[in-house]
C-alpha cells in the first residue's frame, strides 16, 4: 500500500516512464482537500488522439500506483482551457526533474508536501479525519479508543479542531 510520503516518489517513477512527457504541455498534479491526487491538463490535448492516449495511459498508471490516494475515476483526469488559471493563489511547486509538471496543493492549511516523520514500527496511529464538522468523528474516536483500552491496549487520544 502507498503511504502519503510515497506519493511524490511514486509519481516521479511513473512520470519517468512516459515517453516525450513534455509533449503533453503543462501538467498539474493536484492534491485536493481530502488528500486525493488528480491530473489537470490543457483542453487542447483532446484534439490530438496520440497525446490523449498517452495522457490516459499515464492517468491509469498513476491511479494504480497511488491506490487510495488517487481521486475517483470520474475526476482523476481534468481538462482545463487555462491550466495556469487553475492555480490561483494555491501553493504550487515544480516537480524535480520535470519542466512541464507542477504540483498544486488545495489544502485548507496550505501545508507543503514535505515528508512527515518516519513511520513508527512501535505504535500504530489511527487518524479520524473529515473536513466537515458534526459528523460524529469525535464520538467514533472516543468509542474506538475506549474499545481498544478495554482490550488492554495503551491508547493516547488527541482530538484537534482546525479553525
Amino acid at each position: 500500500m502507498t503511504t502519503f510520503d510515497q506519493i511524490l516518489p511514486r509519481m516521479v517513477q511513473v512520470l519517468r516512464d512516459v515517453p516525450r512527457l513534455s509533449d503533453l504541455g503543462p501538467l498539474l498534479v493536484n492534491r485536493d482537500l481530502n488528500g486525493r491526487v488528480r491530473l489537470i491538463a490543457g483542453e487542447s490535448l483532446r484534439a490530438d488522439l496520440r497525446l490523449t492516449e498517452t495522457l490516459s495511459a499515464l492517468a491509469t498508471r498513476l491511479k494504480e500506483e497511488l491506490g487510495p490516494h488517487a481521486a475517483p475515476e470520474e475526476s482523476f483526469l481534468i481538462f482545463e482551457e487555462d491550466v495556469e488559471a487553475v492555480i490561483g493563489r494555491a501553493p504550487v511547486f515544480s516537480l524535480d526533474g520535470f519542466d512541464t509538471v507542477r504540483v498544486v496543493d488545495r489544502l485548507v492549511t496550505e501545508s507543503p508536501w514535505t515528508p512527515i516523520a518516519r513511520e513508527s514500527n512501535r505504535a500504530p496511529r489511527v487518524v479520524f479525519f473529515s473536513i466537515k464538522g458534526g459528523v460524529g468523528r469525535s464520538t467514533a474516536l472516543a468509542v474506538s479508543a475506549w474499545s481498544l483500552a478495554q482490550s488492554g491496549k495503551r491508547v493516547l487520544v488527541l482530538d484537534l479542531e482546525s479553525p
